[in-house]
């Protein structure tokens, strides 16, 4: 891609650039003269060039444009607007997208590690015991305090969504979001329900409320899969028990 360059009959040679997919190309266009009297050529003289990936204008290649344009201001800033435009501003945009994401797998990583920490200790045998002890507690009401601070109302979230530039959630990210909080519930039911577990007895009595949300579960867990199931992708195919060892990897292991 090159942009239209006018030729300068007061200096002979004009300044073109020339973008591709990867760098921004500054060129010096002349016109050699035949010394026999027939058709003289046109010439391209390589000046300087930068990487698509700069937020910025390298100092370099500024001066250099300067140098070129010299006695032209219309043209140096005919270029300098559209390097801004069609370089810099979605090289800008890329990088603070890139940083977005960076620090967004950053925080999902440090939740996860402390998710896996707290559930270490909730599954320990002597439970109960341990954190009785009032120095654990107040480390609990710590990570509780800084807990709460990372929480963020729903009509905020989209607030900040909105911020970034970034569109409303998909019904697919609510699906996932959702389908991660029943498969966290279910490994950690899984953890604290047997009697090895430390937690019930086997003649424990649960309350009237743990029975009804029981049974609540038959019915929802169903419902939930007879809809997800409506899209044939989601089927569970025959002896779907067969894949646990691919599917599950090492969680239940």
């Amino acid at each position: 891609m090159q942009t239209p360059s006018t030729m300068d009959a007061s200096i002979g040679f004009s300044v073109s650039l020339k973008l591709n997919k990867t760098s921004v190309m500054l060129y010096r266009n002349g016109y050699r003269k035949a010394t026999d009297g027939g058709h003289g050529a046109s010439t391209q003289t390589y000046l300087c060039s930068f990487s698509r990936e700069c937020t910025d204008i390298p100092p370099e290649f500024e001066e250099k444009l300067r140098q070129a344009t010299a006695g032209n201001p219309k043209r140096y800033a005919t270029i300098m607007e559209k390097i801004r435009t069609d370089v810099l501003e979605p090289a800008r945009k890329k990088a603070q997208e890139q940083q977005f994401k960076a620090q967004e797998e950053r925080v999902k990583g440090s939740l996860s590690f402390a998710l896996q920490q707290i559930e270490s200790a909730a599954s320990c045998g002597n439970r109960d015991a341990i954190l009785a002890n009032e120095e654990i507690q107040q480390a609990l009401r710590r990570v509780e305090r800084g807990a709460k601070n990372l929480l963020v109302e729903p009509k905020a979230l989209q607030v900040a969504a909105d911020a970034q530039g970034q569109d409303a959630p998909s019904p697919e990210r609510e699906v996932i979001g959702l389908l991660e909080t029943i498969n966290q519930a279910c490994t950690r039911l899984k953890a604290i329900m047997p009697f090895d577990g430390g937690f019930f007895a086997r003649n424990h009595q649960f309350d009237k409320a743990t029975v009804e949300l029981v049974q609540q579960m038959w019915f929802r867990v169903q419902h939930a899969h007879d809809a997800l199931t409506m899209h044939k992708q989601l089927h569970r195919p025959k002896n779907w028990t067969r894949m646990q060892k691919e599917v599950m990897g090492l969680l239940d292991r």
